[in-house]
């Protein structure tokens, strides 16, 4: 297996990973080979090559005469280097395509691919979502930056996005510090390196992950998710692979009782308060969560500020009955949402509309939360 340092080096620090091929295999050398198929042309055309004569630094200036004919002109003062006539080919300019990339990525790390730009962020993209245990899932970033303060940026930026831990992929560990990595840490994120994670191997001709992969996955398992692997952690619904919030249907069959069905699982489970961690051990009645739940399934799955006189204390447990929900079904997304154009929390799963049993306890738990 041959380490790859100076392919990932280099393409790190090649601004907008654009350039011509000629360029490309200058720069990458015996590695350009490996990744040829990576790069696709754009419709740009260049302007100006590098000149090729050992010791220059000038460029040489590409003219176009429109009929078939290009040339590269030697654009220093002292005219040392003759014409190069070129090709229409020799001009275009090649990207890196990182779908491609990921796609190895994620073949690697057994995930499926789900491609995509991160909005807001400058080359950073979604390579997909692992499942290392149960049924929480991950997301999996990969950002490609030559620069120290644009990389920090980059991980403020996805510390602040995410409520959730997740892996963060870069070429190398040159535009990477120790304040950045107590960042991530901070989040039980980590951050792994195209170098460490991929070789070349030159019998098969392709490139392999390392066999420390899988362990370290396993690491930022237990890291990310120590709740699923600790001995003795409390029941989760088993949620299938690849549900999502939008597959589950709550019902509430009596005030301390909620029947929850979800796609691809055959037997509905029937939940009270203590099964999501909402039951009070001192006094035993359903904590304030509970009571929020509720509240949204009497009001047909939304919560308004017009229902809550825009009650800090309870947005605060609304939160709060996010964060037992994603625990308990084992899902990172936000459940109950804040839908800015409606002016309401809205929950993603269907709940069912519900009248309490007991009203005035209802009622008289409705104004202690809104105190």
């Amino acid at each position: 297996m041959q380490p790859l340092h100076h392919l990932w080096s280099t393409l790190e620090l090649s601004p907008g990973l654009s350039n011509v091929l000629s360029e490309w295999q200058r720069r990458l050398g015996p590695h350009f080979d490996v990744v040829r198929p990576w790069f696709r042309p754009t419709d740009r055309r260049a302007t100006s090559l590098r000149c090729a004569r050992p010791g220059s630094g000038c460029l040489r200036k590409v003219v176009d005469y429109g009929d078939g004919e290009i040339i590269a002109a030697c654009n220093g003062e002292d005219q040392y280097c003759d014409e190069i006539t070129l090709s229409p080919e020799d001009i275009i300019v090649h990207k890196l395509d990182l779908r491609t990339l990921s796609s190895i990525v994620a073949n690697i790390l057994g995930i499926p691919l789900e491609f995509a730009p991160v909005e807001g962020f400058y080359q950073v993209f979604l390579v997909g979502k692992i499942q290392p245990i149960a049924r929480r899932r991950f997301h999996v970033f990969l950002t490609i930056q030559g620069d120290k303060e644009i990389m920090r940026n980059v991980i403020i930026g996805l510390l602040g996005k995410m409520d959730a831990p997740f892996v963060l992929l870069s070429l190398t560990d040159q535009s990477v510090d120790g304040e950045m990595m107590n960042l991530l840490a901070s989040n039980r994120s980590r951050i792994i390196y195209l170098e460490d994670l991929l070789s070349w191997d030159d019998v098969n001709k392709a490139l392999m992950g390392v066999e420390s992969a899988s362990e370290w996955l396993a690491d930022f398992a237990k890291q990310a998710a120590p709740e699923i692997t600790q001995a003795g952690s409390m029941d989760h619904f088993p949620t299938p692979p690849g549900a999502d919030w939008e597959h589950f249907t709550f019902e509430f069959l009596a005030d301390h009782a909620l029947l929850v069905r979800c796609k691809g699982i055959q037997q509905p489970r029937q939940l009270e308060p203590e099964h999501l961690g909402m039951k009070n051990q001192i006094n035993g009645r359903p904590t304030q969560q509970w009571i929020v739940l509720m509240a949204l399934a009497v009001n047909g799955g939304q919560l308004s500020w017009q229902n809550s006189n825009d009650n800090s204390k309870l947005k605060a447990q609304k939160q709060a009955l996010s964060r037992k929900l994603r625990q308990y079904f084992l899902l990172n997304e936000e459940p109950v949402p804040w839908k800015r154009n409606m002016g309401a929390f809205e929950t993603r799963f269907i709940l069912r509309q519900y009248k309490s049993k007991n009203n005035d306890w209802f009622q008289s738990e409705m104004r202690n939360l809104e105190k």
